[in-house]
């Protein structure tokens, strides 16, 4: 859902629905109703959001689909942990950093391996 992929974009900014109507000129009372799929972006609209969210319109409409394959949305702790992570002093951001890289090469070489 192009909501949900909105919604994603906003919150890796740290802005609320209001910043980002703001930042879009787009009524914030709106953002709401496209974020949750009970209103429908017209083209023009997504590009508005497009732009103010720093992505080009085919990045935010072709990314839909990976969002869904990557399990973005449906892993809300790991999201929030990420959003929290801003407010961390910069030494503990870096070591944060490398105990993910080093999971994630981990488990791509398990993967390598069992394949």
């Amino acid at each position: 859902m192009i909501g949900q992929r909105i919604r994603v974009l906003r919150k890796r900014h740290y802005w609320t629905q209001k910043d980002l109507g703001e930042k879009a000129g787009i009524e914030p009372k709106n953002i709401g109703g496209y974020e949750s799929g009970r209103l429908k972006p017209s083209r023009k609209t997504l590009e508005k959001f497009a732009q103010a969210l720093g992505v080009s319109l085919e990045d935010l409409i072709a990314s839909e689909n990976q969002m869904e394959e990557s399990g973005e949305p449906d892993d809300q702790e790991i999201l929030e942990l990420v959003r929290e992570m801003h407010k961390l002093p910069e030494s503990e951001k870096v070591h944060l950093k490398w105990v993910i890289s080093v999971a994630l090469r981990q488990h791509k070489i398990q993967a390598a391996m069992v394949s």
